[in-house]
Protein backbone atom coordinates (compact mmCIF):
# COMPACT_ATOMS: atom_id res chain seq x y z
CA UNK A 1 0.00 0.00 0.00
CA UNK A 2 2.99 2.35 1.33
CA UNK A 3 4.63 1.45 -2.50
CA UNK A 4 1.13 2.60 -4.16
CA UNK A 5 1.04 5.95 -2.49
CA UNK A 6 4.57 6.40 -2.86
CA UNK A 7 4.12 5.63 -6.68
CA UNK A 8 1.05 8.19 -7.30
CA UNK A 9 3.19 10.85 -5.32
CA UNK A 10 5.93 10.28 -7.54
CA UNK A 11 3.52 10.49 -10.57
CA UNK A 12 2.07 14.05 -10.06
CA UNK A 13 5.29 15.65 -8.66
CA UNK A 14 5.96 14.47 -12.25
CA UNK A 15 3.58 15.96 -13.66
CA UNK A 16 4.09 18.95 -11.94
CA UNK A 17 7.43 19.02 -13.10
CA UNK A 18 6.29 19.37 -16.40
CA UNK A 19 4.78 22.98 -16.26
CA UNK A 20 8.73 24.21 -15.85
CA UNK A 21 10.61 25.56 -18.80
CA UNK A 22 13.02 23.36 -19.74
CA UNK A 23 16.28 24.92 -18.83
CA UNK A 24 15.27 24.56 -15.38
CA UNK A 25 14.13 21.16 -15.50
CA UNK A 26 17.12 20.45 -17.08
CA UNK A 27 19.31 21.72 -13.96
CA UNK A 28 16.99 19.65 -11.22
CA UNK A 29 17.27 16.70 -13.52
CA UNK A 30 21.19 16.89 -13.41
CA UNK A 31 20.71 17.80 -9.74
CA UNK A 32 18.66 14.66 -9.04
CA UNK A 33 20.98 12.54 -11.22
CA UNK A 34 24.23 13.21 -8.90
CA UNK A 35 21.87 12.92 -5.99
CA UNK A 36 21.45 9.10 -7.41
CA UNK A 37 24.82 8.91 -8.18
CA UNK A 38 25.63 9.40 -4.28
CA UNK A 39 23.02 7.36 -2.99
CA UNK A 40 23.25 4.20 -5.80
CA UNK A 41 26.17 2.74 -4.55
CA UNK A 42 25.37 -0.79 -6.42
CA UNK A 43 24.61 1.35 -9.22
CA UNK A 44 27.67 3.10 -9.06
CA UNK A 45 30.05 0.79 -8.36
CA UNK A 46 28.78 -1.05 -11.84
CA UNK A 47 29.34 2.33 -13.61
CA UNK A 48 32.78 2.76 -12.48
CA UNK A 49 33.68 -0.92 -13.23
CA UNK A 50 32.40 -0.59 -16.52
CA UNK A 51 34.07 2.52 -17.21
CA UNK A 52 37.43 0.81 -16.13
CA UNK A 53 37.30 -1.92 -18.05
CA UNK A 54 36.26 0.07 -21.42
CA UNK A 55 38.22 2.88 -21.05
CA UNK A 56 41.81 1.82 -18.89
CA UNK A 57 43.49 4.53 -20.51
CA UNK A 58 41.43 6.66 -18.42
CA UNK A 59 42.30 8.06 -14.61
CA UNK A 60 40.08 7.26 -11.60
CA UNK A 61 39.22 11.02 -11.18
CA UNK A 62 38.34 10.88 -15.11
CA UNK A 63 36.18 7.78 -14.48
CA UNK A 64 33.96 9.26 -11.50
CA UNK A 65 33.79 12.10 -13.77
CA UNK A 66 32.30 10.72 -16.76
CA UNK A 67 30.27 8.68 -14.35
CA UNK A 68 28.43 11.22 -12.51
CA UNK A 69 27.70 12.90 -16.00
CA UNK A 70 26.07 9.82 -16.89
CA UNK A 71 23.86 9.88 -13.48
CA UNK A 72 23.23 13.29 -14.76
CA UNK A 73 21.83 12.87 -17.84
CA UNK A 74 19.75 9.51 -16.26
CA UNK A 75 18.63 12.16 -13.82
CA UNK A 76 17.74 14.91 -16.49
CA UNK A 77 16.23 12.48 -18.74
CA UNK A 78 13.67 11.11 -16.24
CA UNK A 79 12.43 14.54 -15.23
CA UNK A 80 11.96 15.42 -19.10
CA UNK A 81 10.07 12.18 -19.59
CA UNK A 82 7.03 14.49 -17.86
CA UNK A 83 7.51 16.55 -21.00
CA UNK A 84 6.77 13.78 -23.17
CA UNK A 85 3.94 12.41 -21.13
CA UNK A 86 2.14 15.61 -20.54
CA UNK A 87 3.64 18.44 -22.83
CA UNK A 88 1.38 19.48 -25.56
CA UNK A 89 2.01 18.65 -29.33
CA UNK A 90 3.77 21.48 -30.22
CA UNK A 91 5.84 21.76 -26.89
CA UNK A 92 7.13 18.78 -27.94
CA UNK A 93 7.75 19.44 -31.39
CA UNK A 94 9.47 22.51 -30.53
CA UNK A 95 11.82 20.73 -28.32
CA UNK A 96 12.31 17.70 -30.50
CA UNK A 97 14.11 17.33 -34.09
CA UNK A 98 14.31 14.69 -35.86
CA UNK A 99 16.77 14.31 -38.61
CA UNK A 100 16.81 11.97 -41.83
CA UNK A 101 12.82 12.39 -42.19
CA UNK A 102 12.40 12.98 -45.47
CA UNK A 103 15.37 9.85 -46.01
CA UNK A 104 12.64 7.44 -43.85
CA UNK A 105 9.47 8.87 -45.40
CA UNK A 106 10.77 8.04 -49.03
CA UNK A 107 12.05 4.62 -47.91
CA UNK A 108 8.18 4.37 -46.02
CA UNK A 109 6.21 5.18 -48.88
CA UNK A 110 8.21 3.07 -51.35
CA UNK A 111 6.94 0.13 -49.05
CA UNK A 112 10.56 -0.84 -47.95
CA UNK A 113 11.00 -1.90 -44.27
CA UNK A 114 12.99 0.60 -42.13
CA UNK A 115 14.87 -0.08 -39.11
CA UNK A 116 15.54 2.52 -36.81
CA UNK A 117 18.28 1.75 -34.42
CA UNK A 118 17.78 4.00 -31.10
CA UNK A 119 20.41 4.80 -28.66
CA UNK A 120 19.15 2.61 -25.41
CA UNK A 121 17.74 4.07 -22.21
CA UNK A 122 18.40 8.20 -21.69
CA UNK A 123 17.07 8.72 -25.16
CA UNK A 124 14.92 6.31 -26.17
CA UNK A 125 11.86 7.86 -25.14
CA UNK A 126 12.61 11.19 -27.22
CA UNK A 127 13.46 9.17 -29.95
CA UNK A 128 10.20 7.26 -29.76
CA UNK A 129 8.11 9.64 -29.71
CA UNK A 130 9.22 11.54 -32.78
CA UNK A 131 8.96 8.58 -34.96
CA UNK A 132 5.56 8.45 -33.00
CA UNK A 133 4.48 11.81 -33.68
CA UNK A 134 5.36 10.70 -37.60
CA UNK A 135 4.71 7.34 -38.67
CA UNK A 136 2.64 3.85 -37.51
CA UNK A 137 5.87 2.02 -35.58
CA UNK A 138 6.41 -0.97 -33.78
CA UNK A 139 8.83 -1.54 -30.69
CA UNK A 140 9.31 -4.03 -28.46
CA UNK A 141 8.41 -3.04 -24.91
CA UNK A 142 9.34 -4.17 -21.59
CA UNK A 143 7.11 -3.96 -18.99
CA UNK A 144 7.72 -1.85 -15.63
CA UNK A 145 7.39 -3.75 -12.45
CA UNK A 146 5.48 -1.02 -10.78
CA UNK A 147 1.81 -0.73 -11.96
CA UNK A 148 1.18 2.81 -11.42
CA UNK A 149 4.17 3.55 -13.58
CA UNK A 150 3.74 1.09 -16.19
CA UNK A 151 0.16 2.31 -16.84
CA UNK A 152 1.80 5.92 -16.61
CA UNK A 153 4.51 4.74 -19.19
CA UNK A 154 2.00 2.77 -21.79
CA UNK A 155 -0.28 6.24 -21.53
CA UNK A 156 2.74 8.39 -22.42
CA UNK A 157 4.31 6.44 -24.87
CA UNK A 158 0.79 5.72 -26.84
CA UNK A 159 0.07 9.47 -26.89
CA UNK A 160 0.72 10.34 -30.26
CA UNK A 161 0.29 8.33 -33.67
CA UNK A 162 -0.29 4.23 -33.64
CA UNK A 163 2.54 2.46 -32.07
CA UNK A 164 2.39 -1.32 -31.60
CA UNK A 165 4.60 -2.65 -28.70
CA UNK A 166 5.50 -6.27 -28.59
CA UNK A 167 7.01 -7.37 -25.62
CA UNK A 168 9.72 -9.58 -26.22
CA UNK A 169 8.10 -13.21 -26.08
CA UNK A 170 6.24 -11.84 -29.14
CA UNK A 171 8.98 -12.58 -30.97
CA UNK A 172 10.57 -12.09 -34.32
CA UNK A 173 7.65 -13.06 -36.45
CA UNK A 174 5.19 -10.61 -34.59
CA UNK A 175 8.18 -7.56 -35.45
CA UNK A 176 8.23 -8.41 -39.11
CA UNK A 177 4.15 -9.08 -39.48
CA UNK A 178 4.33 -5.34 -38.40
CA UNK A 179 6.60 -4.32 -40.66
CA UNK A 180 5.16 -6.39 -43.63
CA UNK A 181 2.18 -4.13 -42.58
CA UNK A 182 3.86 -1.17 -43.14
CA UNK A 183 4.99 -0.15 -39.82
CA UNK A 184 8.21 1.32 -39.32
CA UNK A 185 10.74 -1.06 -36.38
CA UNK A 186 11.88 1.54 -33.37
CA UNK A 187 14.57 -1.40 -31.76
CA UNK A 188 16.42 -0.43 -28.66
CA UNK A 189 19.44 -3.07 -29.29
CA UNK A 190 19.93 -4.36 -25.63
Amino acid sequence: MLSRIFSHLAVALLWLLHLLPLPVLAIVGRGLGWLFYFIAGRRRKIALVNLTLCFPELGEHERKQLATASFQALGRSILERSILWWGSRERISRLIKLVGEEKIRSLHEAARPVLLLAPPFVGLDVGALAVAMRFDGVTIYAAQRNEVFERVVLKGRHRFGNTLMLSRQDGARATIKAMKSGRLFYYLPD
